[in-house]
């Protein structure tokens, strides 16, 4: 799956009053587009050319097995 990244909002990383990281909390696993803007942003990727599409592999199902 791929989205447009212009048409979001970004996802920001900020820092508290230590200096410490403050990730933004993770999306969804069925939220692509917001799974893409997250890693993008957390990996301090340039947003023009930041991740926009992925493939996931594992298991799936309530317990992780196959469903």
């Amino acid at each position: 799956m791929r989205y447009d990244p212009a048409a979001a909002a970004p996802v920001e990383v900020t820092h508290d009053s230590k200096g410490n990281l403050q990730l933004p909390a993770v999306p969804a696993v069925a939220d692509t587009a917001g799974q893409c803007r997250w890693v993008t942003a957390v990996f301090a990727l340039d947003p023009e050319h930041g991740i926009t599409g992925g493939r996931r592999y594992g298991l799936t199902g309530p317990r992780g097995t196959p469903s």
